[in-house]
């Protein structure tokens, strides 16, 4: 996941680039959009695969409160750490119309979720992202699921068992989709994030990188791509930041989980071949790395980049033009968030060096 860091040159380099691709599928969902009408195909997967990708790293997990502490230390505090900087940011760039404004988008921190009332188009709904901190909802909805997978661990001991607590998160996730509220935390998008967790967590266990008859593995992923794509199709609609899985009713649980799996699955496998590109993969890889901090902070990037240039916006969209300025906004956000997080990184490294 965004928060299990790997060695850019070692064992875990393609997981990077897979986080570093999907996160920049997130940066165009947010920005520009995608060409050729790729959007649903860029879309459906992506936030699935930090679930996936989380629940693959995680090996000799022992299910109790000094797990949830460290989840707490590496995601809960960040989240707020990146919530406070964005807050100061927007004080500083743009500030509050109002008292009200100002306590709102704190309660939208504490309460972590885009609004109150279900569907989003609910009327005279109640909106709590009001500083462009939008993207830190999975934050919170991604503790609580690691929450969810310890469940899954310690109860989980036989095949029947391990089935039938996915199926539970499946179920209560349908159940949730019904409730009239946003739950706080994300808690209503915990489960189906959990199952994508017990997925990469289970999925671990196979060697499907080695497998000896290589055109297998590759008739494998064309028959996934096939099938990835028919499932898209048909299953429109797929959005979990909003709790959104799709137009098939109650089938639509299913059939999300099984789109984000085989997306991630999808990515995961292209990753490796693109790790070995010299240099894109390397660029691919650092932005996955640092995709906790990219996750949090770009949003806000792009509206002061916009703000900035404010003047040169482009004025109509899918030209070249406009796919230029997308991708400096897009470039913009990365170098500066990479960066800033390298200079932090060196100075506590020398701080750390002069107290040793």
């Amino acid at each position: 996941m965004v928060y299990e860091h790997s060695d850019c040159s070692g064992r875990y380099k393609y997981l990077d680039v897979a986080k570093g691709i999907t996160l920049i599928f997130i940066m165009m969902g947010h920005s520009c959009g995608f060409p050729w009408g790729m959007d649903r195909y860029c879309t459906a997967y992506f936030v699935a695969l930090f679930f996936v990708v989380s629940g693959y790293l995680q090996k000799s997990v022992r299910p109790d409160g000094a797990y949830i502490c460290k989840r707490f230390r590496r995601i809960i505090l960040p989240y707020f750490a990146y919530n406070l900087l964005i807050y100061i940011i927007y004080i500083v760039w743009k500030g509050f119309n109002s008292l009200s404004d100002a306590l709102y988008a704190v309660a939208g921190i504490l309460y972590s979720t885009h609004c109150l009332y279900f569907p989003v188009g609910t009327e005279d709904n109640l909106f709590f992202f009001r500083i462009e901190n939008d993207p830190t909802w999975f934050l919170t909805a991604f503790f609580c699921a690691n929450i969810a997978l310890l469940f899954y661990i310690k109860y989980g001991t036989k095949v029947r068992y391990k089935i039938a607590i996915f199926m539970l998160f499946a179920v209560i996730t349908q159940v949730l989709y019904d409730c009239p509220i946003f739950l706080p935390w994300g808690m209503d998008r915990a489960f189906i994030g959990a199952d994508f967790m017990i997925f990469g967590y289970e999925f671990r266990k196979i060697d499907w990188k080695k497998m000896n008859i290589k055109w297998m593995k590759y008739v494998g992923m064309v028959c996934l791509l096939i099938l990835y794509k028919v499932l898209t199709d048909y299953n429109l609609g797929i959005g979990l930041s909003t709790r959104e899985y799709g137009c098939r009713g109650i089938f639509s649980v299913g059939l999300c989980l099984l789109i984000g799996i085989i997306g991630s699955v999808i990515c995961m496998w292209g990753s490796q071949f693109i790790s070995r590109i010299l240099g894109i993969g390397t660029v691919f890889a650092l932005i996955g790395k640092e995709s906790l901090a990219i996750m949090a902070m770009h949003l806000i990037i792009f509206r002061i980049y916009d703000w900035m240039l404010q003047h040169k916006l482009p004025q109509g969209a899918s030209n070249w033009y406009y796919w230029c300025f997308a991708l400096s906004r897009i470039m913009a956000a990365c170098v500066i968030i990479i960066g800033t997080a390298y200079i932090v990184r060196n100075i506590r490294s020398k701080r750390h060096r002069e107290t040793a």
